[in-house]
């Protein structure tokens, strides 16, 4: 039986992957891809063989396998270049922008840990940043009365916010409602703001509240009792009962909702450009769903347009404007599999108060921004 040094091994490995590499060129991709997922590698040529599969997967046009890879080359400590400038440049151009941005961060990190700083490897890196540095994004979303955690998500991740308050009511939205825990319980309940009789097809921006009962009482009283004794309590109740008692001199739901909705940005200190889109749109009119929400981003000056993943069905397939990305949030898949609470107490789609009252405001946003680092790739499922 022959056996072999750990350096021949490494060797051999390495002639491997130099001769799939002239496979690729020779244009035998998908044979490639084959090889280099029946070859066992050592760790140091790990970075060699990933950077491979993605350059393979990307000439055989699966973009997103490609990336998954390029990332994956510079996930150990050895740094791959090579990968991680394919990595930027895809998504840079795939929309990706903030991702981008934090892979960047990351592997100048790794690079200064190792004291291997080479700045003239990393400006072909750079230069990708340079090239989006003034693209604007865009999320669109309609009113919610005291949102979710993905709300707020959708709101920090963007440059700029669309409140779509002029569009028509939907019975089963979450405009005037909300989930909060219910007292003594892992079990959830709505708080709704009541509405006055209204037309079915009537404009959010045209609905108001039905002011005939103390409502808002109610909903602080039930506020109180599922969570004065989280983490965050008597720090940030005093705030949210300040919105609600902001919001009396007023029956508008857009309004309610709106109020509550800077107000709570403000506690999480996320500053962003806020507009309405009854303000922007005026009387213009659209073909589609779709044709409005590209209009809106158009007017502000976006590139790219992050949108909630249940818009797909209208939207997949739709012609965008020149220049523009589309791109999907993915933050219930992300928050269920990162959960701010233990898992077993968990409740996914609850309004922020619970992660406000569990982990703070600094938590928050810490959990937002860790959304960006691409290396767990929930954005290209």
């Amino acid at each position: 039986m022959t056996t072999h040094t750990l350096q021949e091994q490494i060797q051999t490995t390495s002639n491997d992957l130099w001769n799939i590499e002239q496979i690729i060129n020779e244009g035998q991709t998908e044979e490639a891809i084959k090889k280099l997922n029946q070859l066992e590698i050592d760790e140091n040529n790990y970075s060699e063989k990933e950077f491979l599969l993605g350059y393979a997967n990307r000439l055989s046009n699966n973009q997103n396998v490609a990336i998954q890879h390029f990332l994956k080359a510079n996930s150990s400590a050895f740094q791959h270049l090579p990968a991680a400038e394919e990595a930027v440049q895809s998504l840079c151009n795939n929309g990706y922008l903030r991702e981008a941005k934090y892979f960047i961060k990351q592997i100048t990190s790794k690079l200064k840990e190792g004291n291997s700083v080479f700045h003239s490897d990393l400006d072909r890196i750079y230069s990708h940043i340079e090239g989006i540095k003034n693209k604007k994004i865009i999320s669109i979303h309609q009113p919610a009365y005291i949102a979710w955690l993905g709300y707020f998500h959708k709101i920090y991740y963007a440059d700029k916010f669309v409140i779509h308050d002029s569009v028509q009511f939907s019975k089963n939205s979450f405009i005037k409602r909300t989930l909060i825990r219910k007292a003594n319980t892992n079990e959830s309940t709505y708080l709704t703001i009541p509405a006055k009789k209204h037309s079915d097809f009537c404009f959010i921006n045209e609905m108001s509240a039905n002011e005939s009962t103390d409502w808002r009482t109610e909903h602080i009283r039930k506020i109180e009792s599922a969570y004065k004794k989280a983490p965050y309590f008597h720090k940030i109740f005093p705030l949210i009962n300040s919105l609600f008692e902001s919001t009396r001199n007023t029956s508008s739901v857009v309004d309610i909702t709106s109020k509550f909705t800077l107000g709570i940005l403000e506690i999480l200190e996320i500053e962003r450009e806020i507009y309405f889109s009854s303000q922007l749109l005026g009387e213009k009119e659209f073909n589609s769903t779709h044709d409005k929400n590209m209009g809106l981003c158009e007017m502000l000056g976006g590139s790219v347009y992050f949108s909630g993943s249940g818009a797909r069905k209208y939207q997949d397939g739709m012609p965008l404007p020149k220049g523009m990305n589309l791109i999907y949030q993915n933050f219930w898949k992300y928050i269920d599999q990162n959960p701010y609470v233990d898992k077993s107490n968990f409740i996914n789609g609850l309004s922020i108060l619970d992660a406000l009252f569990f982990i703070g405001p600094k938590q928050i946003r810490q959990l937002f921004s860790d959304y960006e680092n691409p290396s767990h790739n929930l954005i290209f499922a």
